[in-house]
C-alpha cells in the first residue's frame, strides 16, 4: 500500500512538473513576442531614418481590402465547370471551406485527398474568414499559407498573385519569403516588406515560419509579431519535422490562445499533433473542428487508386523492378515508378533503358532532386507532353515527383515508404478519374540504403508494421490500404516509436538536453537569484537548425546556367547581380554537408566572388560535374557514364 501511495504522489509531482513546463514555456513565447515587436519597431524606425523612400514602400497593414481579394477569387472560381465526377468534388471540398468560415477564429484541420483542391480551397475559407472579421475589435491582418517546399511556394505563389492581384496593387497583395542562394529578392521594395512580412498574404516555408519561433538573434524573431491576429495556412502538414513536434504545438497553442491566431491544418494524412504527449504540448483540436463533413465519403469518392502490396522477402533486384515497369507499361501505357534514393533512381532507370529496343516508342525519364529546377521543368514538360498524347512513358523518380506536381500517369510502383508518402505518389496516378480505379504496386528494392535518410527509414518501418498487421488479417487482401483508420494507426506507430525525439535533443555543456526544456524549465541550470527569466533563449536560438544537415545551394552550368556562371564573374552593377542570383535560382542544386565536402574534395565545386555584391561569394558546379540524364554527380561525367554502363 505504502508503494502504491509513492507511485500516486510521484505521478502527481510529474504531472505538475509537466503543467509548469508548458507554464514556463507560453511566458517564453511571450517574451519572445514582445521581444519580436520592439527589434521590428527599431529596425523600421531605423531604416525609414536612414533609407529614403523607405517609409514610403511600407504599407503598415494599409492592405487591399479583404472584400475585394474575396470577390477576386471567387470570381475565379466562378469560372470553375463540375462537368466531371472529380471536378464536382473539388467544388464541394471548396464550398465547405467556405462555409467553415462561419464558425469563427479557432484551430481547423481540413483533410483532403491529393488532387482535391485544397490550395485554393484553404485560401477561400481564409479570405471569407478575414472579410468577416472586417468589423471586429482586432480584425484579421494577414493570412501566412506555410508550405515545406520552396517549389510549391513558386508555383502556388505565382497562381495565387494571378487570382489576386490587378495592375493597380501589382506586388503589394502576394508576398514570397523564402530562402534562396544569398536571401536576396528581386526589388529592395521586396526585400523591406518581407524582413516582417508587410502584406496581406504572405507565402512562405516551415524553415523560415519556425525560424521566426526558435532561431537565434533578431534577424527572423521580428516576424513573429506578425503571427498576432493572422490566419495560419499549413499545407502538407504532415511534412513538419519530428524532433520540432512539441515545440510546434507549444507555439501555435500560444498563438492560439493568447494571439487571436486561426490555424489550418491541410493534409491527406493528419499527423495527429493532437494525439502526442500532452505534457510536453499537443494541439487542441478534435473531430469537430475538420472542415469536410465526412472525410471518409470524400476519400472514397476521390479514391481513384488502388494500392497493392507487392513487398518480398528478400526484396526486389533492380533488374526485377526494371523488368516490372516494362510489363506495367505495356499494360497502363504510362508508368511512373517512385523510389527512395538517387543511387536506386539511376540504377533503375539504366537498366530499363538498357532492355528497351533502340527503336522503341517508350519515352524512359528520370528525376530526382540533384537536377536543378529548369532542368527538372524541361523533363516534366516533356512528360505532360507524352501524357496528354497517349504516349508510352516510364518515369523513374526519386520523391521529388511527390512534390505538387500535376501529373495523370495511368499507374504507378512505388518503393516503400511512409504512408503519407505513398499517398503522395498514389496522388500523381489517375489524378482526374479517368478510370474507375488504377494500381499503385509497393515494393520493396533490396539495395536501397537509407541509413542517411532517417525520416524515410521510420516511416517505413512504421508502414511494414501496418502491412504485416494487414496480411495477417484473413480480410486483408480486401480492405483499402490507405484507409483513413490505416493511415491513424500509420501515425501512431510512427509517433510512438520516435517519441523520445519530439523534445528536439540536443548536447549542451550541462550534458544531453532537449530544447523544450531550454524554453521552459530549463531545470538543469540552476536559475541565478533575482532571475525571473529561467529559459536559456540564446543557447537554444544557436543550437536551433529545422533541417539536421543544412543543406546548401551550388549553382550549376546546365543549359543557361553556363551563361550566367560568366555573367555573375563579370557583372559589377549590384542591381544587376541581384537579377542574375534571382534567376540562378532556377540552377542551382541543394547539396548536404557530405556532399558538399566530398564535391570540394575532387574539385568538383568553387567558389566565385561577386564584383557587384560587396564580399558575397556563391559556389559554382563545375561543368564535367553535371550530367544531362541525372543532374549534379559526385564525379566527373565521364566516370559517371562509366558506372552506369
Amino acid at each position: 500500500m505504502a508503494a502504491d501511495d509513492g507511485s500516486a504522489t510521484l505521478k502527481c509531482n510529474e504531472i505538475k512538473t509537466a503543467g509548469a513546463a508548458r507554464l514556463w514555456f507560453g511566458l517564453g513565447c511571450l517574451t519572445k513576442f514582445l521581444f519580436s515587436a520592439l527589434v521590428d519597431a527599431d529596425r523600421c524606425g531605423t531604416i525609414d531614418f536612414c533609407v529614403d523612400g523607405a517609409a514610403e514602400a511600407r504599407q503598415n497593414s494599409n492592405y487591399t481590402g479583404w472584400s475585394i481579394l474575396s470577390e477576386r477569387l471567387e470570381r475565379y472560381l466562378s469560372h470553375f465547370s463540375a462537368d466531371t465526377s472529380v471536378n464536382r468534388i473539388r467544388r464541394d471540398i471548396s464550398d465547405s471551406c467556405r462555409d467553415a468560415a462561419q464558425r469563427g477564429r479557432g484551430i481547423f484541420t481540413l483533410t483532403v485527398p491529393t488532387g482535391g483542391g485544397k490550395t485554393l480551397a484553404s485560401m477561400r475559407f481564409a479570405l471569407e474568414l478575414a472579410k468577416r472579421s472586417v468589423d471586429d475589435a482586432h480584425p484579421i491582418e494577414r493570412i501566412i499559407y506555410v508550405l515545406p517546399y520552396t517549389t510549391i511556394i513558386d508555383q502556388n505563389a505565382a497562381k495565387t498573385r494571378e487570382i489576386l492581384e490587378t495592375e493597380a496593387d501589382r506586388g503589394k497583395v502576394v508576398l514570397e519569403c523564402h530562402s534562396n542562394l544569398l536571401e536576396e529578392n528581386e526589388t529592395w521594395e521586396g526585400k523591406l516588406l518581407s524582413e516582417n512580412w508587410d502584406a496581406p498574404v504572405v507565402f512562405t516555408t516551415n524553415v523560415q515560419f519556425l525560424e521566426a519561433l526558435f532561431s537565434g538573434g533578431t534577424r527572423s524573431i521580428r516576424r513573429m509579431h506578425q503571427m498576432a491576429g493572422s490566419i495560419i495556412i499549413f499545407d502538407e502538414i504532415q511534412a513538419l519535422p519530428i524532433k520540432m513536434v512539441h515545440l510546434f504545438c507549444g507555439a501555435l497553442n500560444f498563438l492560439l490562445e493568447q494571439c487571436g491566431a486561426t490555424v489550418l491544418l491541410c493534409t491527406a494524412t493528419q499527423p495527429l499533433l493532437n494525439g502526442v504527449s500532452k505534457d510536453y504540448g499537443s494541439l487542441r483540436y478534435g473531430a469537430e473542428d475538420e472542415i469536410i463533413p465526412d472525410a471518409r465519403m470524400l476519400f472514397d469518392s476521390l479514391k481513384r487508386v488502388e494500392i497493392k502490396d507487392c513487398t518480398k522477402i528478400g526484396g526486389y533486384s533492380i533488374g526485377e523492378l526494371g523488368d516490372m515497369a516494362i510489363e506495367k507499361q505495356q499494360e497502363f501505357i504510362s508508368i511512373l515508378a517512385i523510389v527512395n534514393t538517387t543511387a536506386v533512381a539511376r540504377k533503375l532507370y539504366v537498366d530499363i533503358r538498357s532492355k528497351l529496343e533502340a527503336e522503341s516508342e517508350v519515352s524512359v525519364v528520370h528525376l530526382s532532386a540533384l537536377m536543378c529546377p529548369d532542368h527538372r521543368k524541361v523533363v516534366l514538360d516533356g512528360i505532360n507532353e507524352r501524357l496528354k498524347a497517349g504516349k508510352p512513358i516510364i518515369c523513374v523518380s526519386t520523391q521529388v515527383m511527390e512534390a505538387g506536381i500535376d501529373v495523370d500517369f495511368g499507374s504507378g510502383i512505388r518503393s516503400l515508404a511512409g504512408f503519407d508518402s505513398i499517398v503522395q505518389a498514389a496522388g500523381r496516378c489517375n489524378r482526374e478519374g479517368r478510370k474507375a480505379t488504377a494500381p499503385m504496386f509497393i515494393v520493396n528494392p533490396a539495395d536501397e540504403n537509407l541509413d542517411r535518410l532517417i525520416d524515410i527509414k521510420a516511416g517505413r518501418h512504421a508502414a511494414e508494421r501496418v502491412l504485416n498487421e494487414l496480411s495477417l488479417n484473413a480480410e486483408g487482401g480486401k480492405e483499402d490500404i490507405l484507409s483513413l483508420e490505416n493511415i491513424t494507426r500509420y501515425f501512431q506507430y510512427y509517433f510512438y516509436e520516435r517519441r523520445q525525439e519530439m523534445r528536439y535533443n540536443v548536447e549542451t555543456d550541462h550534458g544531453e538536453d532537449t530544447l523544450w526544456n531550454l524554453l521552459s524549465l530549463n531545470v538543469k541550470v540552476p536559475t541565478p537569484p533575482g532571475r525571473k527569466i529561467r529559459q536559456a533563449f540564446a543557447t537554444a536560438g544557436n543550437l536551433f537548425n529545422v533541417i539536421d544537415a543544412p543543406t546548401k545551394g551550388v549553382i550549376v552550368q546546365y543549359r543557361e546556367g553556363e551563361e550566367l556562371v560568366n555573367q555573375l564573374a563579370l557583372e559589377d552593377d549590384p542591381s544587376m547581380v541581384k537579377k542574375l542570383l534571382h534567376k540562378a535560382q532556377r540552377f542551382s542544386v541543394n547539396v548536404y554537408p557530405y556532399q558538399f565536402d566530398a564535391l570540394y574534395e575532387c574539385r568538383g565545386i568553387y567558389k566565385q566572388s561577386l564584383c557587384g555584391a560587396g564580399c558575397t561569394e556563391v559556389w559554382i558546379l563545375a561543368r564535367e560535374f553535371y550530367d544531362d540524364e541525372f543532374g549534379l554527380s559526385m564525379t566527373s561525367i565521364g566516370k559517371l557514364k562509366l558506372e552506369v554502363t
